[in-house]
């Protein structure tokens, strides 16, 4: 029985055993969903009218289809509620762009949804701990890809990798006075503060906002483009000069671009980005801005290394399903 599908499709639930009588999704996504079952926002699960509704409406049967909730991190208020309704129903279905956006360790931050034991563990910490398990005749890491591949290929369906083979990455050096700013600010923030988070996101607002790098983005770039940034501040810069611009925590739907220009990488969340390209034309052409500077190797190299983990396990899970087809 499919219980999960990954695809960038929002029609995709069509693959699943079933309909869905209540669909919860990001609120940005509702409009895709509208006409298809009742809809309820994730954000509105701390909301005490819609909580209290929710459940009171499910019941052990009730078919709940859960889109995109890959992102929230298993501790949070989100994904605590979206465990309790699953505890209620136990008739959950995914629809996701990919397996895991932050590695496989939380691969079971969703499979716990539907059924704890497909991946044989209770919580988050037991799964992403330093097990190792007997697999095809050997001893194995408990997050070895092709166990987890093999685990879930029977419950799930894939319809492609979410890695976009038509990308390309250019490099923009700063100026001499730029790079002069950048060792300045990073003696400041390194002397401010004593935890990374902060540090690394001074420093990237910093050379974000080069005027090297935005030059660049405007060479490259046509009004036809979107042009993806972190702030607000940032992306007024950018319509201001006559370019489309959505930033990473406030996206909208992306699927009539020819070309997307993703100007910053993501500060915060690296499975935003992943997202936004989810959402593409299946031929856009994707233009990854990269720096030169130490904080722009880091950002972009979370990036690169996600992606390189989802694609091996998509490999992974294509190779089990063929498996399982013959």
């Amino acid at each position: 029985m499919i219980r999960a599908v990954y695809s960038g499709r929002s029609d995709a639930w069509n693959l699943m055993d079933g309909e869905p009588e209540i669909c919860i999704a990001p609120r940005r996504m509702m409009k895709e969903y509208s006409g298809v079952c009742p809809l309820v926002a994730v954000e509105d699960l701390s909301k005490t009218p819609t909580w209290l509704w929710l459940n009171e409406a499910i019941q052990e049967q009730t078919a709940l289809l859960y889109v995109r909730v890959s992102s929230y991190k298993f501790d949070s208020d989100k994904a605590r509620r979206l465990e309790r309704l699953a505890m209620i129903s136990r008739n959950v279905f995914l629809l996701d762009v990919t397996p895991f956006c932050a590695g496989i360790e939380t691969l079971y931050d969703t499979w716990r949804y539907i059924d704890r034991s497909i991946l044989g563990y209770q919580h988050h910490y037991a799964c992403a701990g330093a097990h190792y398990e007997v697999f095809d005749g050997g001893i194995v890491p408990s997050l070895d890809l092709r166990l987890n591949a093999h685990k879930i290929a029977p419950h799930c369906q894939l319809e492609s990798s979410p890695v976009r083979p038509n990308r390309t990455a250019q490099t923009v050096a700063p100026t001499d006075k730029e790079a002069a700013l950048y060792a300045s600010r990073r003696e400041e923030m390194f002397a401010r503060h004593k935890t990374p988070q902060p540090i690394v996101t001074r420093l990237a607002d910093t050379v974000h906002a080069f005027e090297s790098r935005r030059n660049h983005v405007m060479d490259i770039s046509t009004d036809k483009d979107i042009v993806i940034v972190n702030i607000d501040s940032h992306a007024k810069w950018y319509r201001d000069n006559g370019r489309d611009v959505m930033t990473y925590s406030k996206p909208r739907g992306a699927s009539s671009y020819a070309r997307a220009v993703f100007a910053e990488a993501p500060i915060v969340y690296p499975h935003r980005k992943i997202h936004i390209e989810a959402d593409l034309a299946h031929d856009c052409e994707v233009i990854d801005v990269h720096g030169d500077c130490k904080v722009d190797a880091y950002l972009w190299g979370r990036i690169d290394t996600a992606m390189q983990e989802i694609d091996l396990f998509c490999n992974e899970l294509r190779s089990e399903h063929a498996r399982l087809s013959n």
